[in-house]
């Protein structure tokens, strides 16, 4: 009986001198990873995210064009007679200078309503910020949950092994029924399966978060770095929802936007009569010598369009 038993003690000293790599590569893995803080840090580079902050800029500027009166207008001419002229030898050339000046206030009205579009476009990249960042935190756990599963299976196999060590020496001995010894060989299979998998697992885990996280994600390497049983408890329900009707970004954005749509109404009413129109020109009269200074006022008649359609889409 000597001999078995110490057949099973070497073979047992086998199986633990072969499992140590396995651990030291854990261990090298672990001291490689990177942090939360570290994923949202690049995250912050994501596509998205300046695509949002480029459409900040886009209303900031459309704020700026929208206050903006219209631009002057100069027309020049020239006329020169054929035959049986009273004009001077030059001809007579004039130049007008014309300004529609929009005295109905609406240029303003339009930036207030454009302003109001800007912050809502500043919410809505708040909003965009705060989604990337939870998809990123989701993403972030979930791998991190998949290389803890993968580094338990690896860990149970290795249990596993050492014990079928020991079964198979005492099935050798006739010490335990050849059945055991089978049992074992199954449960080592099993467990080599669900290694397989685990390790589909963080692949799949790996590339939904750098889909995440973004372009960058190539940056971080290693397994994440978190304390998976340390969860925060939540705030109180009251706390939250009065927390998401006055502070989540899409509420923000909607009230930013009902207030310009708002001032659209106003819009709408001071562009049935925006203003008036004035002409200034200069030229050479038909006589010889003769200088000409004239102006003119252009009025619009809100006669065939007095808003009837806008204002009432406006306020719809």
């Amino acid at each position: 009986m000597k001999r078995p038993h110490l057949v099973a003690n070497l073979l047992l000293a086998l199986a633990l001198l072969g499992a140590a790599p396995a651990k030291a590569e854990e261990s090298a893995e672990a001291g490689e990873g990177f942090s939360l803080e570290s994923a949202l840090a690049i995250a912050e580079t994501h596509p998205i995210l300046r695509a949002a902050t480029a459409a900040i800029r886009i209303a900031e500027g459309n704020a700026i064009t929208a206050g903006h009166w219209t631009n002057p207008i100069v027309e020049a001419s020239y006329w020169k007679a054929l035959m049986h002229s009273s004009y001077d030898v030059v001809g007579t050339p004039t130049v007008t200078v014309g300004q529609f000046l929009e005295l109905g206030g609406t240029p303003a009205a339009r930036r207030r309503s454009a302003q109001a579009e800007a912050r809502a476009a500043q919410a809505d990249r708040d909003d965009v910020a705060r989604g990337v960042a939870w998809t990123v935190r989701e993403a972030f756990v979930r791998l991190a949950a998949s290389h803890e599963r993968r580094r338990i299976l690896a860990d149970t196999r290795s249990d596993l092994e050492r014990a079928s060590t020991i079964v198979r020496a005492r099935v050798g001995s006739g010490m335990a029924p050849r059945y055991d010894g089978s049992r074992m060989q199954l449960a080592l299979e099993q467990t080599a399966a669900d290694a397989g998998a685990a390790e589909a697992d963080v692949a799949r885990a790996r590339g939904a978060f750098d889909v995440a996280v973004g372009p960058r994600a190539a940056e971080l390497r290693g397994a994440p770095r978190i304390d998976l049983l340390a969860v925060a408890p939540p705030p109180p329900l009251a706390a939250a929802l009065d927390t998401a009707r006055r502070l989540r970004p899409d509420v923000v954005a909607a009230r930013h936007r009902a207030e310009a749509a708002s001032i659209d109404v106003d819009v709408a009413k001071r562009s049935v009569f925006p203003g008036i129109g004035v002409r200034i020109g200069v030229g050479f009269g038909q006589a010889p010598g003769q200088l000409d200074v004239g102006g003119g006022v252009v009025v619009p008649l809100p006669v065939i369009e007095r808003g009837q359609g806008s204002v009432r889409a406006a306020e719809a």
